[in-house]
């Protein structure tokens, strides 16, 4: 967040919303709590057309003005950075109103799992999967991932991976990313057999 655009200590202000930060194809939402500092009643209102290259949001984008939440369910395309404006406009004659600039992070699963990815595995694994002192792992699968982790029944599992899972915030999910990532990182064309 960059701030209250507030010079004037009479107008509304806002409490301190952070960056909110979500991956791609999941749901971001917050409360917009804006106060006035004589009491006055707030109408809050916000611009949504500051994202990328000044394109609005998708669809999925909404705030209701009276709770001050905002949700917007986004898609898998919508990986970057978007920032909106709030602005809180109290009923003094004349109205006095301020604004603030939140910055919200969609993050692409391929960051997603670049980040699960080195923290978890390129220790052994290397950059990018390409081999450290353990194997390359470039192309694993989500299943030959939790079979390495010990995590399919009937499969050991590779000593040295043991307990991995249980630093992970959410095995499925973490393992479905750095899956994602190692099957896109290698910029060559169908170098997984991908299409």
């Amino acid at each position: 967040m960059s701030g209250d655009n507030n010079s004037d200590p009479s107008a509304p202000y806002f409490n301190s919303i952070g960056t909110p930060t979500e991956v791609a194809g999941e749901s971001i939402n917050f409360t917009v709590v804006a106060n006035d500092p004589n009491g006055m009643n707030l109408t809050l209102s916000f611009d949504g057309n500051l994202g990328p290259n000044l394109n609005p949001f998708t669809a999925g984008a909404s705030f209701d003005t009276f709770s001050g939440n905002f949700t917007w369910a986004t898609d898998v395309n919508d990986a970057g950075t978007y920032s909106v404006r709030f602005i809180a406009t109290n009923n003094a004659v004349p109205p006095q109103s301020s604004h603030v600039d939140v910055t919200i992070r969609v993050l692409s699963l391929t960051e997603v799992g670049q980040t699960l990815y080195i923290m978890h595995c390129q220790n052994c694994h290397g950059a990018n999967g390409a081999g450290g002192s353990a194997s390359l792992v470039q192309c694993s699968t989500e299943i030959s991932i939790r079979e390495a982790l010990g995590l399919v029944q009937g499969v050991g599992g590779v000593s040295a991976m043991s307990g991995i899972a249980g630093q992970m915030d959410s095995p499925t999910s973490d393992i479905q990313a750095i899956a994602y990532f190692l099957q896109n990182v290698n910029p060559t064309p169908n170098f997984c057999g991908n299409n």
